[in-house]
This record gives structure tokens, sequence and C-alpha cells, in this order.
């Protein structure tokens, strides 16, 4: 899958800012057993136009997905050019900033926007504003922009207050391609109504102590999965979303020129209920009887803590430990239990080599729950052709359990190229 994404502003301002960057992949699965997918990695294309006055920024940001490959099912297909690119077109991002609103302290936001929070690489657990982004696994941890009011009041010099109110409720986007993801969803989805009772809210006091960057934040709100609502034999699965309460907090400093941050939030699920039906023989004949259970209630943590550091000769390490993923909650379905969130260890270490114009770099990641691990190791090697193309070769493989989220990495082990370029 490709996308292009078109930033324009719309403002007749004194300054304007041009500038875009492309992502193109060329995926290759390299493992002896087949996929039932391809479009396991979506293609990007982000072009920014920027306008601004002293105290007014305004901007519309459009996106547009198409893929390459083509989505052929039958002959008659074969006749169909539009199946050879699939597209859609939808708005990324449209909204209006305008800094000391009424007084010279507050700036207020309003339109579709993201609004990142927290100070952890990549999996930030206070990061509430925003659903995730699931439909790339390279570029893990990436936010959907939804529609937010978004009010800072600057208290003083050092710390702020932001509070924002999101009328819409928008649904974590998952990926077209399960291979590497377990996301199953097939039924019907029912999403909250925009109405003033499911409007979620979201508030946060940041600041800096001592030289370190400190945060409390807050949430009311649904989660961004579903849970199914009714399921089982002889109907269609329905899923909706539950409603959660959520607070957390978060540092990040440096002492010795060693990085540190800390990321946790408590989250509080409402009780969710969920109707199965199941099929059982009563004197010969098959009766379908329903059984409800509390699919979600139990209260769960989500935890990022890490270090990172800058040897001479450009080398960087970056390691920092991981409790559960914005995917992952404990559920019970009848007598089932998943057990998650589940226990990550992350590492990466880069070295830099600036008079070839390359970058070497190892990602590492240990998935551990339920006395299963999954290791994943993913090397790469970046050329960067000129000032602003970069050439980037990957290879993606697995090994341990089966039964990880992220185990069947195993049966594809792609090997990526990647082009990108800024302009």
């Amino acid at each position: 899958m490709n996308t292009i994404m078109l930033t324009v502003i719309l403002m007749a301002t004194s300054e304007r800012y041009f500038s875009g960057e492309a992502n193109l992949y060329l995926p290759f699965n390299t493992a002896i057993k087949p996929v039932q997918y391809g479009n396991f990695i979506p293609n990007q294309i982000m072009i920014k136009f920027e306008n601004s006055s002293s105290n007014t920024f305004s901007i519309v940001s459009l996106g547009y997905r198409f893929s390459f490959s083509p989505h052929i099912e039958s002959y008659v297909d074969l006749f169909q050019s539009h199946l050879y690119s699939r597209n859609s077109l939808y708005i990324n991002e449209a909204y209006l900033t305008q800094s000391k609103f009424i007084v010279d302290n507050i700036d207020l936001s309003f339109g579709k926007k993201r609004v990142a929070w927290g100070r952890a690489y990549k999996i930030n657990p206070v990061d509430f504003v925003n659903p995730p982004d699931f439909s790339n696994f390279l570029e893990f941890g990436e936010k959907v922009p939804n529609v937010n009011l978004d009010v800072v009041y600057y208290i003083n010099d050092f710390f702020n207050i932001e509070i924002c109110a999101i009328p819409l409720f928008s649904p974590a986007l998952v990926p077209e391609d399960t291979t590497f993801m377990k996301f199953r969803y097939s039924g019907k989805i029912i999403t909250p109504e925009p109405e003033v009772m499911n409007t979620q809210v979201a508030a946060r006091i940041s600041g800096n102590i001592i030289g370190i960057d400190v945060g409390i934040t807050g949430f009311r709100g649904f989660e961004k999965l579903p849970l199914p609502v009714a399921a089982g034999f002889g109907i269609t699965d329905t899923f909706g979303f539950n409603r959660i309460k959520a607070a957390g907090i978060d540092f990040a400093g440096e002492f010795k020129k060693i990085g540190f941050w800390f990321e946790g939030a408590l989250n509080v699920p409402d009780e969710f209920k969920t109707r199965l039906y199941i099929p059982v023989f009563e004197n010969g004949n098959l009766v379908i009887v329903t059984r409800d259970t509390v699919a979600s209630k139990d209260p769960y943590i989500r935890v990022t803590t890490g270090i990172d550091y800058t040897f001479k000769r450009n080398w960087y390490v970056n390691a920092q430990y991981i409790h559960g993923m914005d995917f992952e909650r404990k559920l019970k379905l009848g007598t089932i239990t998943e057990k998650t969130p589940g226990d990550y260890l992350m590492t990466r270490i880069e070295k830099r080599f600036p008079l070839l114009s390359l970058k070497f770099s190892v990602t590492g990641i240990m998935e551990h729950r339920s006395q299963s691990t999954t290791w994943i190791v993913l090397p790469q090697v970046e050329y960067n052709t000129g000032e602003n193309i970069y050439i980037t070769i990957s290879y993606m493989t697995a090994f341990g359990s089966d039964l990880n989220y992220f185990s069947s990495i195993k049966t594809v082990k792609p090997f990526i190229a990647q082009f990108r370029f800024f302009f």
C-alpha cells in the first residue's frame, strides 16, 4: 500500500514554507513458506505547505492512499483496471492554532491534529489523545491525528497545563495485512455516537524541575481497539468500544550525558460485557445457549523506561523496557483468559560513518509472556546519496516461541529496500 500525504496551508499570512517526505518500500518474502497477503508495508509520500503569522498558524493536510498490488480473485477481475491501483483520499490534518488567545499565556488549537504527549522512545503509555497507527510495523509507535480542541495555559516559564477535548471518536488504524500483527475483526463494529456524553477529555500538566522534564496526565474516554459485544455460533460477531479512565506520569532527563526516561499509566476500564452464543447438544438436538461474561474490567498498567548514550566515534546505544503495548489489555471470554500485557526489551545500536554517508544499525526486540519468548532482529544499512535522499536496506527475522504477537515474522523473514527523500 502506498500513501501520498499533501499538506496545504490555507491562510493569507506573511510566511510560507513548503516541504515534503517520501517513503517507498520494496518488500520481499525470503521465507520458504508463502504468506497470505502482500501489502504488509504501506509506502508514504508526505507534502507539507506551512504558512503563519506572528500569532496564527493553520494547516490542511490531505492524504492519498493507493496500492500497486492488484487485488485479483477471479477471471473477471482481470478486466477491472481500478483493482490495480486501489486508492482513497482523506484528510490527515486540518487545524488552526491561535497563540495568545485573549490573553498572552493561552494558546488554542482546533481541528484534526496530532497532539504528542510523553517522552519515551516510540512507545508512550501517556500519549492518550490520538489513536495508534499499526498500519506499518516499521513505523511502530505512530499515531493518527483526530479532531480535538486543545488549550494550553502557560503558568510560568517552567510549567503549563494542557486540556484536550475530543468530540469525535477515532479508532486505531490496523494493518491491511495481519501477517505481523494478529488483529482479527470479522463482523459488525459499532463506534461511539458523536454525542456530548461521548466526548473524550484529556489533561496534562508538564514542566521542568531541576533540569528534568516531568508530566502528569489524565484521560477519560474510550479504548481505541474494539471488544466483542456478541460472538459465537450462528450469529454475526459484533464489536464495540469500552470506556476507560487512565492516569499517568512521565519524566525524562540526562545524567552525565546518559539520557533517561520513564512513562507509566494506570488504565481502569469500565465493565464491558460480552454475550457468547455456544452450541450444545441436548437429547441429540443442537441447541444454541447464551452465556454472558465480563470481557474487560480489570485495571492494567503500561510502562516504558529506558536510557540512551552516544559514545565516541559516532556510536549510539538505546535500550528500553516496555510492559504492555497499545494493543494489549486483560481480556476474558468465557473460561479463556488472555494474559496481557506482555513484557518487552527493545535495544538499538547505531554506528555512523559520516565520510561515507553510511549508518549501520541493529534493532532487537524480546517479547515475553506466559513463559513464552520471541526474539526479533532487524539489521539495517542506510546510505545518504545526497543531501536529502536515503536508501535503507533492512532484513527482519524472528525466532523463539510461535505463541506471541510478533512470532508471525518467523514465517515471512522480509527483506526490505526503502527509498526515502525530503524536499
